[in-house]
């Protein structure tokens, strides 16, 4: 008895879908990168997401190279719709999801890795024929779910550069040719491939609506993550000055603590030398200053010892003056009531 096989290309994204459709598809790049999203599928097995593999196209190899940022697939399909010769309408169809497997069979009576490896490569194959490889953005291969899959991303670029879903699903007849095309290559690979069409089985993958609407959710879940991580990242650096603010005016106060106490320490300094220099004052220079009468009423002696006075106190008023507000070893008062040392 042969193996049965699908493809499904029902889902179509616009340029909208695109994050919310990558969170799904390549969920083992997100989880490789520490931000997974939660998926609605109960199917997914997240404890073997990290069995899948995505690749993403890229055109200076001219093949899918190992993904390990989301945002490298929306750069492939930038660069792809860049060579749109017309401008892309607000709705416009960037891309045809595409998902194709082979009976779930197949897999439980092939369980070498060789030839599942294999089997994938063939079906990718098959799809860059139909399509265009440069057109396939993306590749995913889940294992993560009940029946192995791949995912590709097809954004519909035709060879005279218009963005055209139509020139490949121009009708369900169509459809049925590229279903039966399949199925006529991978039987000339040699697998055991039943040709006569029927309809696909319970096994066979869709993209159904209520995840498709998930995309948006997804893509909500991403914003608020991200924004959650840019507050806590403002408030870390509103942290960090504040705390450096708080440091340079508590070395400021220590400066101007230690220049106060210097200038007290020299205006007793100051006092003590006068009074000793007016006791070595004697016989007649002494007698001479004292007796030494000025304008203003005061003799020659006062003014020499207020003049002597007078450097020491400015020195002192002068360092008073740095001394930092009073609030500062209070809290510096803030608008929402409280202060730094609360």
């Amino acid at each position: 008895m042969g193996f049965t096989l699908s493809f499904d290309a029902s889902t179509k994204a616009k340029k909208g879908d695109v994050r919310g459709l990558l969170h799904h598809v390549a969920r083992d790049v997100d989880k490789e990168q520490g931000r997974e999203v939660r998926h609605s599928n109960e199917l997914i097995d997240g404890s073997r997401t990290a069995d899948n593999e995505t690749g993403v196209w890229d055109d200076k190899t001219g093949d899918w190279e190992a993904c390990t940022d989301t945002r490298q697939i929306e750069q492939a399909l930038s660069a792809r719709l860049a060579t749109v010769t017309k401008p892309l309408r607000k709705d416009a169809v960037v891309l045809r999801p595409l998902i194709i497997q082979l009976d779930p069979e197949w897999y439980a009576a092939h369980q070498s890795e060789d030839e599942r490896d294999q089997a994938a490569l063939d079906m990718m194959e098959w799809a860059g024929k139909t399509f265009g490889r440069q057109n396939l953005v993306y590749v995913s291969r889940h294992q993560d779910e009940s029946n192995e899959h791949l995912h590709m991303g097809f954004c519909p670029v035709t060879e005279d550069g218009r963005l055209s879903q139509k020139d490949w699903f121009s009708s369900p007849a169509r459809l049925r040719e590229m279903h039966q095309d399949f199925r006529e290559f991978m039987r000339d690979k040699g697998y055991d491939i039943e040709l006569e069409r029927k309809k696909p089985g319970k096994h066979a993958k869709r993209l159904p609506e209520a995840e498709y609407r998930d995309y948006a959710e997804l893509e909500r879940q991403r914003r608020e993550l991200a924004d959650r991580e840019a507050q806590l990242a403002e408030r870390e650096r509103e942290a960090r000055e504040r705390a450096a603010e708080a440091v340079r005016r508590a070395q400021e106060a220590r400066e101007a603590t230690q220049e106060a106490k210097e200038a007290g320490e020299a205006l007793r300094a100051a006092e003590e030398a006068y009074k000793a220099a007016e006791g070595r004052l004697s016989g007649g220079v002494y007698d001479w200053l004292k007796g030494k009468q000025l304008k203003n009423g005061h003799t020659l002696m006062d003014a020499y010892l207020a003049e002597q006075r007078k450097q020491p106190q400015q020195q002192a008023a002068a360092a008073r003056r740095q001394l930092p507000d009073e609030r500062l070893y209070a809290g510096q008062a803030r608008p929402s009531g409280r202060s730094l040392g609360d």
